[in-house]
């Protein structure tokens, strides 16, 4: 089974994905508190194997890592994975700018701890700017790797496009909805004619 890598922005989706995934008889890691992306830059950095520790699994999003000294993301890590697994899967998960960073400012507000823009502030100071760094992500889609596809998730067809994508790819995809884990307000809901039929598919299932 291929490998699937989510290396869109946090905050875009990357529950869902996970949950997709999951759903679908395809074991994902989501996370993993930062250890995730740390282990890839770690693993790497010593010339062995960037997924050493997760060879149990299939599917990997929210591939990030933010501390008060350190920052990873996708950004970076994209060529550490494309280099190692160049035939393997690449999602590239995307939504406006202007919800992105909503959302992003919008995570954990009403917990003592900060929300991610701050933290990134806060490291970084006046150099960063969430623009720049959308548009970073943005430019994963110039000259992609041969399994690549782009997941908009303003779309309301997004897991649906997805799903007939890793059918190409030769997986098996039974549930085409996810269940939009910590989505916000703006993630388009499966239109009518998605929920009749996503139903008609679970009855069938269970005939």
């Amino acid at each position: 089974m291929k490998r699937i890598f989510a290396v869109g922005p946090n905050k875009c989706g990357t529950n869902s994905i996970n949950q997709f995934l999951e759903a679908n008889g395809i074991p994902a890691m989501h996370w993993d508190k930062g250890r995730l992306a740390r282990r890839i830059v770690s693993n790497a950095s010593a010339g062995i194997d960037p997924l050493r520790g997760y060879e149990d699994y299939r599917g990997f999003t929210d591939i990030f890592s933010v501390s008060e000294e350190l920052y990873l993301s996708p950004v970076l890590i994209f060529d550490i994975l494309r280099r190692a697994y160049p035939d393997d899967i690449y999602v590239l998960n995307l939504r406006s700018f202007e919800n992105w960073h909503r959302s992003r400012d919008n995570h954990r507000k009403g917990s003592p701890r900060p929300t991610i823009t701050a933290r990134l502030e806060a490291l970084f100071g006046s150099d960063y700017d969430a623009r720049t760094e959308y548009e970073a992500f943005a430019r994963l889609k110039q000259n992609p790797p041969a399994r690549f596809h782009v997941l908009d998730l303003e779309q309301e067809d997004a897991f649906e496009t997805l799903a007939v994508f890793l059918e190409a790819q030769g997986f098996e995809i039974c549930e085409r909805a996810p269940r939009h884990a910590n989505r916000t307000a703006d993630l388009p809901r499966p239109g009518r004619l998605g929920r009749v039929l996503n139903r008609l598919r679970r009855g069938f299932r269970r005939a």
